[in-house]
């Protein structure tokens, strides 16, 4: 389950990883991956984000 500690979490996770404070002017690319946990995240930092998957049924949620 995603709930704000986690996504936090991966927020960290991401600028620790990536040596960046905010994602404005970035993508990022989210491959099938899994709960979109770093996808949000990502979002969140500011960055532009693109989904790929081959699940219909998550379709309608990626689309907010």
């Amino acid at each position: 389950m995603l709930d704000e500690d986690r996504i936090l979490k991966a927020e960290y996770s991401l600028r620790e990883m990536l040596k960046v404070g905010k994602f404005e002017g970035k993508s990022f690319l989210g491959i099938d991956s899994g709960s979109g946990l770093f996808s949000l995240a990502a979002r969140r930092l500011g960055a532009k984000v693109f989904l790929l998957t081959m699940i219909q049924s998550r379709m309608p949620v990626l689309r907010n």
